[in-house]
């Protein structure tokens, strides 16, 4: 606000969620209700309905002329995931499917937050099993960078499970930093 003389969203809406998250975190030392839990579910809640706004956006570009749910992309873009997934099916992706949200990488981080928390929920293993399916094929439909390094880096670590933490992280490092400087 200082600096540019006006209200910044992006800002309140940080110091919205901030407050929110250690009120409810105080909220959780002075009472028993297991205050971790709902903030689980109200992210896979998120995660879900931005999957199922990516997939209605994936129908919305296959079967109709609106672009409600998606946006076309831009001549000349550079997308390395859409080179990949036109390689792996044959199909070519020439439109940016971001569901509800204003942007695919506004979708991707969202879906990768509900990837990371869903170990965490206590469902059995077949609803979780189906809801990793359900948002990792959502992910790839977002055609977001970030979601093709957050990829990468689980096949990495799947592939590397049995050699060191050091190594891990180095490999890991390596990683992110070809992404940044390659993109």
């Amino acid at each position: 606000f200082i600096l540019q003389g006006k209200i910044n969203f992006y800002a309140v809406s940080f110091l919205t969620l901030y407050f929110s998250i250690q009120s409810l975190y105080k909220f959780t030392i002075y009472s028993k209700v297991n205050t971790l839990e709902i903030v689980i579910n109200c992210i896979l809640i998120s995660g879900i309905a931005t999957t199922c706004g990516i997939y209605i956006g994936l129908i919305e570009s296959m079967f109709f002329d609106t672009n409600i749910f998606h946006f076309y992309q831009p001549p000349g873009y550079p997308n390395p995931t859409s080179e990949i997934f036109k390689k792996l099916t044959g199909l070519s992706l020439s439109n940016h499917i971001s569901g509800f949200q204003v942007s695919i990488n506004y979708s991707a981080y969202i879906i990768i937050s509900c990837l990371g928390v869903l170990n965490l929920a206590n469902y059995n293993k077949s609803t979780i099993l189906f809801l990793k399916i359900f948002l990792f094929f959502a992910l790839l439909l977002t055609q977001a960078k970030i979601g093709l390094l957050f990829i990468t880096v689980l096949l990495f670590l799947k592939i590397l499970v049995n050699f060191k933490k050091n190594f891990k992280f180095v490999i890991i490092s390596f990683i992110c930093f070809g992404y940044l400087f390659l993109t």
